[in-house]
C-alpha cells in the first residue's frame, strides 16, 4: 500500500479502503466532476482543483479536456467519455457517475453524518433526497434551458421557469438552514453546490441575478438564496470552483448562437 502523509482519520480510512491511492479524472469546468472534488476536499484529500501528478494527501487529479478528449481516456478509463471517473489504487477498479462516486467517498471514509445512514437519520435522509430530486428534476434543467435560449423574446419565459424551479427547491429546504436539511452539511449539499456555483454563467449571458430576482417573490425563493449563499461560502466549494472567467468561456458553447 502506498504511503500517505495525511493525518485525517477519515481520509486514512478511505485510502485504506481504496488500496492506498485515488486518481480522479476530472474537468474543472464540469459541475458533475466538481461534486467529487468537493467530497475529496471535505475529506482532506485535496487542497484545490489544480491538477497535479502527485498529492501529499493521497489523491491525484488528472484534468481531461472535454473539448478534445484523449483517446486513452475512453479506451482505458471510461468508455462513455464522461467525467468524473475515479480509479482506486494503482490498478483499479474504476468508478463512474458523479453522485455515486461522491457517495462512495463519504461512505468509505465512514462519514455517516454526511450520508445520514444511521437509523435515527432516516427522516432527515428522506428530506435530503427530496432536495436532491428537486435540484436534479427542476433546477438543473431550467438552468440549462435558460442558457440555451438564444431568442431574446423567449428568454423571459425561460427565466420565469428558472425562478419557478428556485421556488420548488426552496419549498423542500429546511426552513432554518443554513444547509439543505439543517445545520450540518450533507450529501444533498455536495451534489447541488456545483450548479449553484455556475449561476455566474447565466448572470453573464442572460442577466439573471438570483440575489435580485428571487428573494422578493416569496419565502421559498428567499430560502433558496440563503442556502445558495451558505453553500458558496463553504471552503470546499470555493477551493474547487473554477474562476468565473473560465466558466463563462466554457459555457459559451451553450449560451451563444451556433455559428453558421
Amino acid at each position: 500500500m502506498a504511503a500517505t502523509t495525511t493525518t485525517n482519520a477519515a481520509a486514512v480510512h478511505l485510502l485504506s479502503a481504496a488500496g492506498g491511492s485515488l486518481t480522479l479524472y476530472t474537468s474543472r469546468v464540469c459541475p458533475f466532476a466538481q461534486r467529487t472534488t468537493i467530497a475529496l476536499h471535505d475529506l482532506g484529500l485535496i487542497d484545490a482543483i489544480e491538477p497535479t501528478p502527485t498529492n501529499s494527501n493521497g489523491a491525484s487529479l488528472v484534468e481531461i479536456d472535454l473539448t478534445n478528449k484523449p483517446e486513452w481516456y475512453t479506451a482505458m478509463i471510461n468508455p462513455r467519455g464522461k467525467v468524473p471517473a475515479l480509479k482506486l489504487g494503482s490498478a483499479g477498479p474504476i468508478l463512474i457517475e458523479s453522485a455515486l462516486i461522491a457517495e462512495y467517498l463519504y461512505q468509505a471514509a465512514g462519514r455517516t453524518d454526511v450520508l445520514l445512514t444511521n437509523p435515527e437519520d432516516a427522516a432527515t435522509r428522506y428530506a435530503a433526497s427530496r432536495v436532491t430530486e428537486a435540484v436534479n428534476d427542476a433546477f438543473v434543467p431550467a438552468f440549462y434551458a435558460l442558457l440555451r435560449e438564444h431568442d431574446k423574446e423567449t428568454q423571459p419565459a425561460a427565466m420565469a421557469k428558472l425562478l419557478s424551479a428556485v421556488h420548488d427547491v426552496g419549498a423542500v429546504l429546511d426552513a432554518e438552514g443554513p444547509y439543505a436539511v439543517g445545520t450540518e452539511w450533507t450529501l444533498a449539499d455536495t451534489l447541488a453546490a456545483p450548479f449553484l456555483a455556475r449561476l455566474v454563467v447565466v448572470k453573464h449571458y442572460r442577466g439573471f441575478d438570483l440575489k435580485d430576482a428571487a428573494p422578493a417573490r416569496d419565502e421559498n425563493s428567499a430560502r433558496f438564496v440563503r442556502w445558495a449563499n451558505a453553500l458558496l461560502e463553504r471552503e470546499a466549494v470555493k477551493r474547487t470552483t473554477a474562476p468565473a472567467e473560465v466558466l463563462v468561456t466554457a459555457y459559451a458553447k451553450y449560451a451563444e448562437p451556433p455559428r453558421v
